[in-house]
């Protein structure tokens, strides 16, 4: 996990999916989508557990923000229902490279990769550091963020919401097997889960008044309460 938060944090300071068809290039440039908020329960009694849960998330969202966010200056390369950047980036050749696909059905896909030198003679050759899709209402989102040392898949981070409003957000921590499972209803409500190899681990649910329950399999296994 520590070379995860290694990778991301060496992102940061240089920062400072395929699924419909193709559409017409008339819609526009395509806009960062917007990125959600989610919390756990209004209480202080609540398991720490589910707020860090929920700040760890938000890392991730304010990741994505700010890459994306470079874009606001930038006239990109337009070719069909593909937009592409290609934005300076920290010390060093380092070049940030966006790609925005528009598709027929209003959702967007994203991919953001590095090329260049560091000025530590790191290179990196079309090193990916995320990919996602949003919808055209953001109604739901998907993204898949990458170990910038090695390369391979961290976290995948998907969410939607229902015709009532309530966000349901899946979490997913590759090299374990780790999912954990967070819902957050419009009254302040909601669930959260973690779940190894398929095993549960810990449960919650929480009223709109922050009280709630808990179930820790990892040791008694017994609900208890917390207001």
């Amino acid at each position: 996990m520590k070379r995860v938060w290694v990778g991301l944090v060496v992102v940061l300071a240089l920062a400072g999916l395929r699924c419909s068809e193709p559409s017409s290039p008339e819609a526009g440039v395509p806009e960062p989508p917007v990125m959600i908020a989610v919390s756990g329960p209004a209480s202080v009694n609540a398991p720490p557990q589910i707020a860090q849960k929920a700040g760890e998330i938000l890392t991730y969202f304010n990741f994505v923000q700010t890459t994306l966010g470079d874009l606001s200056g930038d006239a990109p390369a337009v070719n069909s229902n593909i937009y592409t950047w290609e934005i300076p980036a920290g010390s060093g050749t380092i070049v940030k490279k966006i790609k925005a696909v528009r598709r027929s059905d209003g959702s967007v896909d994203w991919t953001v990769v590095l090329n260049g030198q560091t000025a530590d003679s790191t290179r990196y050759n079309d090193r990916q550091l995320f990919i996602g899709k949003a919808a055209e209402d953001n109604r739901s989102q998907a993204w898949t963020f990458y170990d910038l040392l090695t390369g391979d898949i961290t976290h995948k981070i998907s969410w939607s919401r229902d015709k009532d409003g309530t966000l349901m957000l899946d979490d997913t921590f590759s090299a374990m097997q780790a999912v954990w499972r967070l819902v957050n209803s419009r009254d302040g409500s909601g669930s959260y889960s973690y779940t190894l190899a398929g095993v549960a681990q810990f449960s919650a649910t929480w009223r709109a008044d922050g009280s709630g329950s808990y179930t820790d399999f990892t040791a008694s296994g017994t609900p208890e309460s917390w207001e």
